[in-house]
């Protein structure tokens, strides 16, 4: 997605929350999102990315509304970049 996250970075993704995403049967990753909770009270929603090929399709709507659905009571903190305001 030219986004510039190492493996080392994204491993730490699944450490610290939770990565919800879509995957087409050749395996590759075409969408992703993920919320990092901080105690009980807050969470963050980031990494949500959709590959352009599928965007337009609900994809990352989707995932938003799986990450809030797990979030318990927790407040949500989003910043997203101007590409994400849409969604």
């Amino acid at each position: 997605m030219g986004w510039d996250y190492s493996e080392e970075d994204v491993e730490e993704v699944f450490k610290s929350g939770r990565m919800v995403g879509h995957r087409l049967d050749s395996g590759e990753v075409i969408s992703s999102a993920a919320l990092f909770p901080y105690g009980d009270e807050l969470a963050t929603l980031g990494v949500v990315i959709v590959n352009p090929a599928y965007k337009g399709r609900g994809l990352g709507r989707e995932l938003v509304e799986s990450v809030l659905a797990s979030k318990g009571e927790r407040s949500i903190l989003l910043v997203a970049t101007r590409e994400g305001k849409p969604l």
